[in-house]
């Protein structure tokens, strides 16, 4: 069969070559998997940004893969969109782990007391019902990675970071990696409701290092047959 060659551009897989980034995504998985129970680590809160074409998603999408190998640990994978926490809560309903029906027939008596945050009325039996999934995953061990890629400073991203500030609070196995534009970053931590993101782990993926880039280059077509080059 014809080889592939590793130079195809990929949009959001990892690709075949990944030049100057694997160690970023090894630090970040054993940074994160050691962290203990309540992820005592500065990269709970991470934020990855670069210009476009940066290799972001990529990034992203390993951190992804190699954190879902991992049976202490649900990840969750959210499109920035107007339903954002709902989705959240949707992909978490599904672990095998949750028995929900106790709460859904107490939904009348959600309580919002514990919430220092102003909630609309839809979203108060969001907040109990997250807060009851992250309990029952908590005592059976789980942590969740919420990832979500090009972030913006939306209202649902900063409904979802205040959410996520507040499970910290409550001690629960949770972490968030965001990745996005440089301006739209910068946008998102600097809100007046979410200065807390100002104390996040940021990495910064520079442009490729030529030395990187010629010895790739040298590397495969060596290999390929093409010892002249």
């Amino acid at each position: 069969m014809k080889e592939r060659s590793p130079f195809n551009p990929n949009f959001g897989k990892v690709p075949q070559l990944f030049l100057d980034r694997e160690r970023i995504i090894t630090d970040y998985v054993d940074e994160l998997t050691n962290a203990g129970a309540e992820i005592d680590t500065p990269y709970q809160t991470t934020m990855i940004c670069g210009v476009r074409g940066s290799g972001k998603t990529s990034v992203l999408t390993g951190i992804i893969g190699q954190i879902e190998r991992h049976d202490d640990w649900v990840v969750v994978d959210l499109l920035n969109n107007q339903l954002i926490v709902d989705n959240l809560i949707e992909n978490l309903q599904m672990q095998p782990e949750l028995k929900l029906k106790s709460f859904f027939s107490k939904i009348d008596k959600v309580k919002t007391r514990h919430f220092d945050f102003k909630l609309a009325a839809g979203n108060a039996t969001q907040i109990g019902l997250l807060m009851e999934i992250f309990k029952q995953l908590k005592a059976h061990h789980k942590k969740v990675l919420i990832a979500i890629d090009e972030v913006s400073s939306t209202p649902q991203i900063r409904d979802l970071a205040m959410i996520y500030q507040q499970l910290i609070r409550q001690r629960f196995g949770v972490a968030l990696v965001m990745t996005g534009l440089p301006e739209n970053i910068s946008e998102l931590q600097h809100n007046k409701v979410l200065t807390f993101l100002l104390r996040s782990n940021q990495l910064e993926l520079p442009f490729l290092h030529g030395k990187s880039i010629e010895r790739a280059f040298r590397t495969n077509f060596a290999q390929g047959g093409a010892a002249n080059f």
